[in-house]
Parts: C-alpha cells; structure tokens; sequence
C-alpha cells in the first residue's frame, strides 16, 4: 500500500468515480449536490482530498476547517478497497498531518486496531471517535 493524497476539484480524471462514490455511499437526505462540494471545495476552509494507492482512486475526504478544528462530512472508501486497511491508513494521513478531526452524523464500519490505540462509539446517527489524543 502505497497512498497518496490529491485534492479533487473538477478537472480531477477520476473525478466521475468520485461522484459515484459520494452518490452511492450516503443516504440521500445527507448529501449536498456534488457540484455544491466542488464550488465549496475552493474556499480556503474546505479540503476535498482524494487518496490514491498508486494511480487508482481509493476514496475520498471532504474536510471543512473551523479554526483549530476540522470536521470530516464525507469519508468514503470503494466497496472494492474496504476491509483492506486504507481507512485506517487514511486516517493516520490526518493525524501525522495534526489535524484534531471530529467526524460527525457518519457511520464508521471498522475503528479497532490490535494495539486498541482506537475507540469507537456511535448511535445510529453520530459518532465519537479517539485515537491517542489527537483524535476526538
């Protein structure tokens, strides 16, 4: 696994993939319209990162920043990438980056490690994640 990280706008040439993902991994009552999150996308407060394990789209971030704190809204990963360990490593993309992220109204599938370095706890609706103190 070799992951590297791309902001999406909307001359990306995967940027068809991109959209079938968000379209298909939320519910629409919790979706923006993509082209919305693209136009947002270019405020100095938004990341809208792709990850890429060499030249195939993994799955994406959509990240708005208030101050010292970053909210991920989107985290998608291709059904056929899950399970395989890029969200954890995604996840460490943004730690090692020192982003204090809170992930809210989402769903996490997976965030356990063997070291038990991670917790999870969630209702059907929101989630509060720690991983060492940087993520809360």
């Amino acid at each position: 696994m070799n992951l590297q990280i791309m902001i999406i706008d909307e001359n990306h040439k995967d940027i068809n993939i991109i959209s079938s993902l968000y379209e298909s991994a939320f519910p629409d009552d919790e979706k923006a319209p993509f082209l919305s999150l693209i136009e947002r996308s270019k405020k100095d407060n938004v990341d809208f990162i792709g990850y890429f394990d060499e030249d195939k789209f993994i799955g994406f971030t959509y990240i708005i920043h208030d101050y010292d704190l970053h909210y991920i809204f989107y985290f998608a990963i291709l059904d056929e990438c899950r399970n395989k360990g890029y969200g954890t490593s995604i996840l460490n993309i943004l730690k090692e980056a020192g982003y204090n992220v809170n992930i809210i109204d989402g769903s996490i599938e997976e965030a356990t490690s063997k070291s038990g370095k991670y917790s999870r706890s969630h209702t059907s609706r929101n989630i509060t994640i720690s991983w060492n103190p940087i993520f809360v």
